[in-house]
């Protein structure tokens, strides 16, 4: 009897590794479940056996909970800014208490520990490089000493545990590390790009008809100037440009043909369009230093790049005349270029810098968790953050937390390009990976990743493939195009 169960067991878990589109069918269908039944009362004990269903699954076929991640990060908006109305793709922040943790944070550590206890049973390969697992360790270890701390200092584990004192960083390097796990098979890259595709594109659609027929982005920092905005959080940004990067490169290179480079393609003109359309000066920025640094690497290697010259200055002529014309009440042309600038937002980021600096200095090695609440003793806190993800980290992990922070980030950089260089079958998604460091930069500069769920896990996504792309670019592999290498949308990839 215990035989027949075992033995169905794996075939169950064979059918699932052998069958992407079952993998995808079960994926979307309890995800879906799940998002409809987390809510209060009677459906409680729905959802935890759903939940419970649905990690015994993630357990045969760990994917399963990273396609769930993937679509809910980039189908579900995290926040809201001046409107506190509904949104058909809003996460409303669901917390379980007394853990604290919300939908994305649940199922990134469930899919660690899966992870991590089939590599204790030697179920898993040792792939993932030490230069990444090393400084994901460091950054983890670092947060918890902090938030021990905390707890030990008479801090409610409610207020410790809270997205303003970084609670976000533990599970960015946990999903990190795990979709480096995930991702080292070249076939799983190209179906979780297909997935990214479809969803973004999906995504962008939506925030193009909103914009075109409604009132746009609720969440939306211009709607007292009544200019209404597509799409208004820095992940969607962030994604967008990931993936008009990677299309273009693999149009440039020639590394992708038939439908699916049609489809992405297509999908990137929406992305593109909802980018331009959002008038946000950090997404512009991002886009147009992608399409620079895609446009000078192609450039380089095949001739028929010379074409995104023009389309990288249409792209510059479209966003400069659709912000002067949007904001004709602007006053000079620079605050007409550059809305952000119109929203008076500069000066008080200087201030929070000033102030966050204070914090630093007056205690740069250790840092403290709740460090904005004890500056609150010596000076008011004109803001909830500080916009700036350096004197962030600083603040509230101390040196040791800041500096292994900034080494992760340059493992993943220097894999992108050493994937860039290799000149590989899969240039295009280290290509994409390098595009965006500008903006990433731009953002931890000037925004704050570092309370944004979306967007971490979006840069922990991207900083994956750049890593397992330069770590597989040896293998042996085809010049030509392969046609018919799985993926969703059934075209190959060379």
């Amino acid at each position: 009897m215990r035989q027949t169960q075992g033995r169905g067991t794996l075939e169950l878990a064979d059918r699932l590794r052998g069958s992407p589109a079952l993998a995808y069918l079960i994926t979307l269908g309890v995800g879906s479940a799940l998002g409809l039944v987390i809510v209060g009362g009677s459906l409680k004990l729905v959802a935890a056996a759903l939940g419970a269903l649905f990690v015994a699954l993630g357990v045969l076929y760990p994917r399963l909970i990273m396609y769930v991640l993937v679509i809910l990060v980039v189908f579900l908006s995290e926040k809201a800014y001046a409107l506190q109305t509904d949104d058909a793709f809003r996460l409303s922040g669901y917390v379980l208490d007394p853990v604290r943790l919300n939908l994305y944070e649940i199922l990134v550590y469930c899919l660690l520990a899966i992870l991590v206890a089939r590599r204790a049973l030697a179920a898993l390969p040792r792939e993932v490089p030490t230069w990444v697992t090393v400084p994901c360790v460091v950054v983890a270890f670092l947060f918890l000493f902090q938030l021990g701390r905390s707890l030990l200092a008479g801090v409610p584990y409610s207020e410790a545990m809270y997205r303003n004192n970084g609670e976000y960083v533990l599970a960015a390097v946990a999903a990190l590390w795990c979709f480096c796990e995930l991702l080292g098979d070249r076939a799983k890259r190209l179906q979780l790009l297909d997935l990214l595709f479809v969803c973004a594109t999906g995504r962008a659609a939506f925030a193009l008809a909103r914009y075109a027929f409604g009132a746009g982005d609720t969440a939306n920092a211009y709607e007292r100037w009544s200019v209404k905005v597509a799409l208004w959080e820095s992940a969607d940004h962030l994604l967008f440009v990931f993936l008009i990067a990677v299309a273009i490169a693999a149009w440039g290179g020639e590394k992708v043909v038939g439908r699916r480079l049609t489809f992405w393609a297509g999908g990137s003109v929406l992305m593109a369009l909802t980018v331009m359309l959002s008038f946000r000066r950090t997404g512009w920025f991002g886009l147009i230093a992608a399409l620079v640094v895609v446009t000078v690497v192609l450039l380089g290697r095949y001739g028929r790049s010379l074409a995104l010259i023009p389309g990288l200055l249409a792209v510059v002529a479209a966003i400069g005349a659709w912000s002067y014309t949007r904001f004709a009440s602007g006053g000079s042309t620079v605050e007409r270029l550059l809305p952000d600038v119109f929203a008076r937002a500069g000066s008080a980021r200087q201030d929070e810098w000033a102030l966050a600096w204070r914090v630093v200095a007056d205690n740069p090695i250790f840092g403290d968790l709740m460090a904005r609440r004890a500056a609150a003793w010596f000076a008011s806190w004109p803001r909830a953050v500080v916009h700036n993800a350096f004197l962030f980290a600083w603040m509230h992990f101390g040196l040791g937390g800041l500096l292994s922070l900034l080494v992760l980030a340059a493992v993943c950089v220097a894999y992108a390009v050493r994937g860039v260089r290799a000149r590989g079958a899969e240039e295009h998604i280290a290509l994409g990976a390098v595009a965006v460091v500008p903006f990433t930069l731009f953002l931890a500069m000037f925004a704050t990743p570092l309370i944004e769920l979306r967007t971490m896990l979006i840069l922990a996504l991207v900083g994956a493939l750049a890593v397992r792309v330069a770590t597989t670019v040896d293998e042996p592999s085809e010049d030509a195009v392969v046609e018919g290498e799985a993926g969703l949308l059934g075209t190959g990839i060379g």
